[in-house]
């Protein structure tokens, strides 16, 4: 079961896991926060509609040019961090 988790390691790091048996067998629950620094792309494809998926439930669509647009600009809002004399 750890081979499974150490892969799973190595490519998403801001999730959690939990291990169940069901049926005598056991089963990983993983639950995968939203991630910093958005919008992820495929290098490829840039950082456009072709290349940026959201996630809904069990599957993924493109995302429109106003959802990347708004991840960039909430991006570098996270970044900015007034500074108080």
């Amino acid at each position: 079961m750890t081979e499974y988790i150490d892969n799973i390691f190595r490519f998403v790091n801001n999730f959690v896991y939990n291990i169940t048996n069901v049926s005598d067998k056991d089963v990983i629950e993983i639950n995968i926060m939203e991630a910093p620094n958005r919008p992820y792309y495929l290098a490829n494809k840039d950082i456009k509609t072709s290349g940026v998926y959201l996630r809904y439930a069990t599957t993924s669509a493109p995302a429109s040019e106003e959802v990347i647009k708004k991840m960039l600009i909430e991006n570098q809002e996270e970044k900015y961090i007034p500074q108080i004399f």
